[in-house]
């Protein structure tokens, strides 16, 4: 993904409408979000990776979160 060596950011981290991004492992190092964590609508995205990755930050964000609309199929 090229994103693994971001562990932190100070501003918004959004990934919205994307519809062919299928996973979020680039982003399991990010452990800090000094903003707006945004995640939403991305048609090839499941909604429970999105879930469990914004578990894993576990309130360490500033701002708001939102996580909805991924719609892609999850699989076990």
């Amino acid at each position: 993904d090229g994103l693994e060596s971001i562990t932190s950011t100070t501003g918004n981290v959004t990934v919205r409408n994307n519809g062919s991004l299928d996973d979020v492992d680039g982003l399991l190092n990010l452990n800090t979000v000094g903003g707006n964590y945004t995640i939403s609508s991305n048609a090839s995205l499941c909604q429970d990776d999105v879930e469990i990755l914004v578990a894993f930050l576990d309130g360490t964000y500033t701002g708001v979160t939102t996580t909805t609309g991924n719609t892609g199929a999850c699989t076990q």
